[in-house]
This record gives structure tokens, sequence and C-alpha cells, in this order.
């Protein structure tokens, strides 16, 4: 029997061995260079070009797997009845975040450099107002 899954288990290892493939073939033709992965561990792409290169993969790796799971995460969520919910929420925490991110890292003097962070993140929390109204009004 001929199932979509079977297939896609063959394709995955197969591009997951082509993008490991490109970044060894770059990492031995390119320049030299080190990556620091942490403060203790730097890796040397004329050294290590067989981790490096397994780290750049698992990296787009977890790029892509994030994607897919983001993009059926937006179709569940679109045909579930509470999308304006989850969308307001949704515009609430990226508001937030995006203060608090400004806050954290910038320091006080400089904040008028970044003024325009700030309208946006408000303007994302009105699209939430907007999107919490959508939901709970009454039809």
């Amino acid at each position: 029997m001929h199932t979509p899954f079977r297939k896609s288990l063959v394709i995955i290892p197969l591009l997951l061995g082509a993008i490991y493939g490109v970044h060894y073939f770059f990492l031995t033709t390119g320049a030299e260079f080190t990556e620091c992965i942490t403060d203790n561990i730097c890796l040397s792409s004329r050294d290590d070009i067989i981790t490096l290169a397994l780290v750049y993969t698992v990296t787009r790796a977890l790029m892509l797997a994030g994607a897919f799971g983001a993009l059926a995460g937006t179709v569940y969520i679109m045909r579930n009845r509470f999308f304006f919910l989850f969308g307001g929420i949704l515009c609430f925490i990226i508001s937030a975040m995006s203060f608090f991110a400004l806050f954290k890292l910038t320091p006080a003097g400089e904040l008028n450099n970044y003024i325009h962070i700030m309208v946006i993140a408000s303007l994302v929390a009105l699209l939430g107002f907007v999107f919490m109204y959508a939901q709970f009004k009454n039809k």
C-alpha cells in the first residue's frame, strides 16, 4: 500500500543529507573562520569541518521543523472557532515581548532611537484588542 507518510520518511533523510553535503562543501572550499558555539566551545572551519557542518545542518533542520510546525498550527487554528481569540493572545504576547526586550536590552539614554519599536508594539497590542472584540462580540 502506498502512503505519503512512508515516502516522507525517505525524503527527510535525503534532504538532511543534501543540506549536510552543501555545508560540508562550502566549509571545505571557503575561507577559514572560527565559529564559537558557547564561551568554551569554538569550532574551526578547517579542523572541525564534520562537526561544524553537523551543527549547521541540525540548526537548519530545527528551523525547518519549526516553520512547518508553525504552518500546521496556523492551519489548525484557522479552522478552529477560537481563531480570533488565539490571534489576540498572540498579538498581546508579541507586543509584551517586544516591550520587554526593548526595555531590558536598551540603555535608558538610547530609548528615543528605538521609539518605532514602541509604536509598532502598541499597534500590535491594539490589533490584539480588535481580535478579542471580534471574538466576543454578539452576533
